[in-house]
């Protein structure tokens, strides 16, 4: 399964290759044929080669991310170790890191601030995401993205203007 992607760049690779050959092909036999008889095989060779670089374009595109062969706990403690407390970091950053695609980083944060393992802020707007100590979260009364006041009123705490979410876990 992981050699998807493999499986369709060689996909196309030989779609190109059958292509060149096809052409050459149809040209030394236009010297002794006519244009309408080599329409056919034109046609037959391009139907051929569209469908083999369909296909190995969509293998090459579903090729897995390095994250979907690993657990959940994994992915989420790779993505933990992975963040500098106090240093935001991109979300294509982290998931270029990684060799994963954002929309599956995106769904593993999830589920970190829905375990609420995660302490610090995520813009999910501007995708950044910040690691901070529980206690640097709770000190905070302005937004760090926008600078708009926090209503506090327990965790997560979402700021109204730029709906960045700051968490910590509470003991």
């Amino acid at each position: 399964m992981k050699q998807t992607g493999s499986i369709g760049i060689g996909m196309m690779v030989t779609a190109f290759g059958l292509t060149i050959l096809a052409s050459l092909w149809l040209a030394a036999q236009a010297r002794s044929q006519t244009l309408a008889d080599l329409i056919p095989y034109a046609l037959i060779a391009f139907v051929l080669v569209f469908m083999l670089m369909i296909a190995g374009l969509r293998l090459w595109l579903a090729r897995p991310s390095e994250l979907s062969g690993e657990s959940d706990v994994v992915q989420q403690r790779r993505i933990l170790e992975q963040l500098t407390p106090n240093i935001p970091t991109a979300f294509a950053a982290l998931s270029q890191s990684m060799g994963a695609d954002e929309a599956a980083l995106e769904s593993v944060l999830r589920e970190l601030v829905r375990l609420r393992l995660f302490n610090g802020y995520i813009d999910w707007r501007g995708r950044w995401l910040c690691s901070m100590m529980p206690h640097d979260v709770m000190a905070l009364d302005i937004c760090l993205v926008c600078g708009a006041e926090l209503e506090r009123i327990g965790s997560p705490v979402t700021c109204t203007q730029c709906s960045t979410v700051y968490l910590y876990a509470q003991a």
